[in-house]
């Protein structure tokens, strides 16, 4: 990138170099306010009375990605010409203030987001582990298809469910016919032939992956009966077919698959925790601020302040 070519400031400020190093007999008053020199050790150039330090252009040259050479032709560039501007009573603008507001209020939200950098502690990564366990800490997961004959525990309200004994029954009968099979097809179709497809109070489903405490590794999965999930990780390839009964009713479950784990190694959590973290901690201090801002800080507002700028825009725009 040109840099020269996209700012102004730099072959400004080398002209302003130039004129000062000229010999004039009589300098303007611009040329009187806007001379270029340096008097602290600190400074790089002085203005008038608007002076570049070296911290700052350290700081442009960092931000901007500069040479430092650049950076100061940048700042002295700003410093004469807002010299002249004060000169010319362009400092007491209400623009001029609401602009250095706008700059003193990102200066200090950047400030504010400088002060979290560092690495995420050790509860900042715990906590982004949990929040990404299906990334970065995802244990030993199964993928199952099961057949659940639902159970009123006693309730007769829904006709179509069984009682609880009348659905472990019927759930045995199926398993004694399916205990045998290895594939999911082959079960699929001994659950149709012994049960049908129309009984509403049976239901056939096949289960996104999930935990062994039955977290479900989809993020728009539910989490799992404990119970449940606890038979389906008991399962093998070499016994594919289980059965287990939980407060939905009795259920005939078969192994599709299990999933091994996925873990990712620490140093590499650390660098995915830490923009989470640094996020985090920038939003805590802005909270803190607002806080903070609210107890100590009084804040009025015009009620018909867009009113009267509407007034204003009209009265202003009628003038000569």
């Amino acid at each position: 990138m040109n840099v020269r070519s996209q700012n102004p400031w730099p072959s400004m400020a080398c002209l302003l170099f130039a004129c000062h190093r000229e010999t004039s007999p009589a300098p303007s008053a611009f040329q009187a306010e806007t001379q270029v020199h340096a008097a602290a050790p600190d400074e790089v150039a002085r203005c008038g009375k608007e002076s570049v330090t070296r911290a700052a252009v350290y700081e442009v040259s960092i931000r901007k990605k500069i040479t430092r050479d650049q950076a100061t032709l940048l700042l002295v560039g700003d410093a004469c010409f807002s010299a002249a501007a004060t000169r010319r009573g362009l400092s007491r603008s209400p623009l001029v203030a609401a602009t250095l507001r706008a700059q003193f209020a990102r200066g200090l939200l950047s400030a504010l987001h400088g002060s979290t950098q560092g690495d995420p502690t050790a509860d900042e990564i715990r906590r982004f582990r949990d929040q990404h366990w299906r990334e970065v800490d995802r244990p030993e997961g199964v993928h199952v298809v099961h057949t659940v004959f639902l159970s009123t525990e006693g309730d007769k309200e829904e006709a179509e469910r069984r009682s609880r004994s009348e659905a472990v029954t019927a759930a045995n009968q199926l398993f004694s016919q399916v205990h045998a099979v290895h594939s999911e097809e082959e079960f699929r179709r001994v659950v149709q032939q012994q049960v049908g497809e129309n009984d509403p109070g049976v239901r056939t489903e096949d289960l996104p992956p999930f935990a062994p405490d039955g977290r479900g590794f989809s993020t728009e999965a539910t989490s799992m009966d404990p119970t449940f999930a606890a038979a389906a990780h008991g399962l093998e390839t070499s016994r594919r077919v289980g059965r287990v009964d939980t407060k939905f009713g009795a259920h005939v479950l078969f192994l599709v698959a299990r999933l091994p784990a996925q873990y990712v190694d620490l140093p590499t959590i650390k660098t995915m925790a830490a923009e989470e973290a640094h996020a985090e901690r920038t939003r805590l201090r802005f909270v803190a601020l607002l806080r903070e801002l609210r107890s100590n800080v009084s804040v009025s507002v015009e009620r018909n302040v867009e009113e009267k700028t509407l007034l204003f825009r009209a009265h202003t725009a009628a003038l000569p």
